[in-house]
């Protein structure tokens, strides 16, 4: 009996430590399985957020990219808007430069052109106009001075300077008696004026005479002949 008690007690204790064992391993695998349900969540949690802060990021950086975009699209136009402001107003002005600069010149050149040409007149009037013993106004506006005979123009030839014109020899008895007036149709006579004796009149050359001519050394000169004439044909045809 006792060893039939003590085999049962035996029997009894091996399968209260097998349960107990074997509730321990199923409370462990509850366990293990609970920690990796924990740790899938937790991954999937984790999963979740980064996926949400990826696509957070990814908006941003959309949304930033495309404000830079548009501010770089801003700024291109204001630049661009701004070069064609600057070109429009500064042709128009480079232009306006241009052509004032070209009429200044005009301008400036022309003056000197007329000042250098009033120069040539006036010394040529200087030249041609000898000092006057007396000056006779004629009735027609013309001016008539009383020139020493040997300072007329006709003694400026290179061959007659410091030369003086020779007595006119004496008339023959009967000839241009006394008392005979001889007759002259110069207007500037006829208020009774004559040129003391040992002068010459000489009408004043005036700037007008001058510019009406084609230029100051073709004044006074004849215009040359440049028709040749037939030597070999007769004058009576």
């Amino acid at each position: 009996m006792l060893l039939l008690f003590s085999w049962i007690t035996k029997t009894r204790r091996n399968i209260s430590l097998e349960e107990e064992e074997d509730y321990s391993r199923r409370r462990q695998f509850k366990c293990i399985q609970k920690q990796t349900v924990l740790e899938e969540e937790e991954e999937e949690r984790v999963y979740k957020h980064s996926k949400n802060n990826t696509m957070v990021y990814s908006s941003n950086y959309n949304n930033n990219t495309r404000k830079k975009k548009m501010s770089s699209s801003s700024i291109i136009s204001i630049f661009v808007s701004f070069l064609l402001l600057v070109f429009s107003s500064t042709i128009p002005a480079i232009v306006l430069a241009e052509t004032h600069d070209h009429h200044k010149n005009n301008q400036t050149f022309r003056p000197l052109e007329e000042l250098q040409k009033l120069k040539a007149i006036q010394a040529h009037l200087r030249k041609v106009n000898k000092p006057a013993i007396k000056t006779i106004e004629s009735p027609d506006g013309d001016l008539i001075d009383c020139v020493i005979t040997h300072e007329q123009p006709a003694f400026d030839h290179p061959n007659l300077i410091g030369q003086k014109p020779l007595d006119a020899p004496d008339r023959p008895h009967g000839h241009n008696p006394k008392g005979r007036i001889s007759e002259s149709f110069q207007l500037w006579t006829f208020n009774g004026e004559t040129c003391p004796e040992g002068t010459i009149p000489i009408r004043r050359t005036k700037e007008e005479d001058i510019l009406r001519a084609s230029s100051v050394n073709k004044f006074g000169k004849k215009i040359s002949n440049h028709f040749r004439r037939d030597s070999s044909s007769s004058d009576h045809e």
